[in-house]
């Protein structure tokens, strides 16, 4: 097996952002990126790849009310420049070659959308609507450009005694990102050949639910499903190389619960959980489906602390797609204790992996093993 290595990785985050109450807001960030991945090959091989990138955007929502129903409107960016990847490859025995698959690599996304709801005497209604546009380019070839409007609509019945039910439907997209059509070369997970014909992938989906609320318990249970045209899978090409392609379609279903229970003042209990299946027409495994998992937390609040501590049990994975393996049940524990002062200034401890499992994050037959225990400080300040 060859080794992969991260020998440098740069993020620089910057965040700006007003809110009028639940009126109206905003925020603008810029995200320029950098990350330098090696790979070693048992022959003697090896490759170095240089990605660099310039993320940015901004975001407007906000509320209205019309008589007896109230509104949700707004538009979003992102944008990415300068999106480049170079690779410098030395086979072994070999004279070094250079390629550059993505040079000044660009993409817009910007979106509009709105959102209706009401209460009526035994229901509550909402209904909206997304327009979406993205264009790409990469290294002087001509633009791709992508477009489509989905909707949603959804209601709640209350039947008494602290029960509900909840249901929705919707239609979905999702845009072939930047690096799906265009990067071709070698990643932490082998070798990738980007497809620049990938049709955006579209879906249908329905939930129905219940839930329960009873002074201070809450419980959710949820059913869920999605069909999905043109879904974007990657597929192995070679023992060692993979592209993307769309199938036909495919169906993602399965069920999701949740619950909070407040036992007394300051404390918080929380779990929730998934299962869910998908596969293709073919009766095939689709990839990418996350295995089962169920999370139990707590948090206390102590004056200007707030201690939170989660426990994560994620199932095994018997049933991988294509260019996945199965993988092994992991329990992730994670903790964080917050300070908040009156000034606006928070500083959080926080931990990962405490248990220091080893587990694959991701069933993907090329993916590392996930990040040991670790530990971080950050601060962040809030205007008053």
């Amino acid at each position: 097996e060859g080794v992969t290595v991260y020998p440098e990785e740069t993020h620089l985050l910057l965040k700006l952002g007003m809110r009028r109450g639940d009126r109206w807001g905003f925020h603008v960030y810029a995200h320029p990126n950098d990350l330098v991945t090696q790979d070693f090959e048992p022959d003697g091989g090896r490759a170095r790849v240089v990605n660099d990138a310039f993320d940015y955007g901004a975001a407007f929502q906000a509320r209205a009310r019309w008589g007896e129903a109230e509104a949700r409107y707004g538009l979003d960016y992102f944008g990415r420049r300068a999106v480049d990847a170079r690779e410098t490859r030395e086979p072994a025995g070999g004279p070094p070659e250079l390629l550059a698959t993505l040079s000044s690599g660009e993409q817009d996304d910007l979106g509009a959308f709105g959102a209706v709801s009401r209460d009526f005497e035994h229901v509550r209604l909402e209904a909206g609507a997304r327009i979406a546009w993205q264009r790409q380019a990469n290294g002087g070839t001509p633009a791709e450009t992508d477009s489509a409007v989905t909707g949603f609509a959804g209601a709640v019945v209350p039947l008494g005694g602290g029960w509900e039910l909840v249901a929705n439907a919707g239609t979905g997209l999702r845009f072939p990102s930047l690096s799906e059509r265009f990067f071709t070369g070698t990643t932490g997970r082998g070798g990738v050949i980007g497809n620049p014909d990938l049709e955006p992938e579209r879906s249908v989906s329905g939930d129905f639910g219940a839930r329960w609320f009873r002074n201070n318990l809450f419980l959710g249970a949820y059913l869920f499903r999605n069909e999905i045209d043109d879904y974007i899978e990657r597929v192995r090409v070679s023992d060692d190389i993979r592209t993307f392609v769309n199938l036909t379609s495919g169906t993602i279903q399965g069920l999701e619960v949740e619950g909070t229970w407040i036992p007394a003042s300051g404390w918080k209990l929380r779990f929730g959980g998934h299962l869910m299946d998908g596969e293709s027409v073919a009766g095939d495994a689709l990839a990418d489906i996350p295995p089962a998992r169920l999370l139990l937390g707590v948090e206390k609040a102590l004056g200007a602390w707030t201690l939170q501590a989660d426990w994560q049990h994620r199932f095994d994975k018997d049933d991988p797609g294509s260019g996945e393996n199965a993988i092994q049940a992991a329990d992730l524990v994670s903790a964080s204790a917050t300070l908040e002062l009156d000034s606006g200034l928070a500083f959080t401890l926080s931990g990962t992996n405490l248990l220091d499992e080893s587990y694959f994050a991701s069933a993907d037959d090329r993916a590392p093993i996930a990040p040991g225990r670790s530990v971080g400080l950050s601060m962040g300040w809030r205007g008053l």
